[in-house]
């Protein structure tokens, strides 16, 4: 690492194997297989936010393919909500190069939104709603790991500034077990019963700017409730990812999108044509 003297920053190719540089080197552009160029004021912003890293989640792997999660934060703007969806929405990720390399698109590495999207199923969920409600029960992609935690949050945290919300990510492949409240297997020799959602949480994520934390499962448990009790929607349904399509509700339709295509200066009607969507 170099520095001249305006304050800017040259990283080398040594930062090649740093997964967490190289997920945030996208957000500014960075090829980390070369000298790569920080300005004075982008490497500033980088030393601004703390991250914290509980001792026990410091090397943390999940041994589930795609984790099951309960994501709780604080509600925004439906101002707010709309700059978020258009800049990590999925839809953008497949069609329009336009969008998906524009220097405001960020995307998603494991916590998704797929507000748009009317060939995923389930359709029109996210952890970002349309009226400015956070929080999802969702799963991440496979086997994610503490460098990927990390990378995803610091870019939405310094892109967001106002999120407040913690993740349980648990160690339940893809969906709870169907009795996941204690219930005893009829049949079971040994009269096991299966762990509780607290039980089975091996990880948290707290982003409250400018602090990124990861956490063991003992303080993620506390902080979870504690949001849970703070911010979670008297609709407790609207978390599901089943939610808006069992009800036929869209949060976001084809008039939103335009919008989200016209917020990054383009032609919504040329772009709309490229999406599949």
């Amino acid at each position: 690492m170099m520095f001249d003297e305006g304050g800017n920053c040259y990283l080398s190719n040594a930062f090649i194997w740093n997964n967490i540089l190289c997920d945030i080197g996208r957000t500014f552009f960075l090829d980390f297989t070369t000298w790569s160029f920080l300005t004075a004021d982008q490497y500033q912003k980088l030393l601004t936010p703390e991250i914290i890293v509980d001792e026990e989640v410091r090397e943390f792997k999940s041994f589930a393919r795609r984790p099951y999660y309960r994501m709780r934060g604080k509600k925004v703007t439906v101002d707010q909500a709309f700059d978020i969806i258009r800049r990590v929405d999925n839809v953008f990720r497949f069609g329009t190069g336009t969008i998906r390399e524009h220097a405001d698109y960020i995307g998603s590495l494991n916590f998704d939104s797929w507000i748009f999207d009317r060939h995923h199923y389930p359709q029109h969920y996210g952890w970002i709603h349309a009226d400015g409600t956070v929080g999802c029960d969702g799963i991440t992609q496979k086997y994610p790991g503490i460098d990927e935690f990390i990378a995803e949050w610091f870019i939405k945290m310094m892109a967001f500034p106002y999120l407040d919300l913690v993740i349980a990510v648990t160690d339940w492949d893809e969906t709870p077990p169907s009795a996941s409240s204690g219930f005893t297997y009829k049949f079971n020799p040994y009269d096991r019963t299966i762990p509780t959602f607290e039980e089975s949480i091996v990880c948290g994520i707290w982003v409250h700017n400018p602090v990124l934390e990861i956490m063991g499962p003992k303080r993620t448990v506390k902080k979870y409730a504690e949001y849970v009790k703070l911010y979670e929607d008297k609709n407790r349904d609207k978390y599901l990812s089943e939610y808006y399509q069992d009800n036929g509700i869209v949060q976001a339709d084809e008039n939103y999108l335009k919008r989200c295509i016209e917020a990054y200066g383009l032609n919504a009607d040329e772009e709309l044509r490229k999406i599949r969507w």
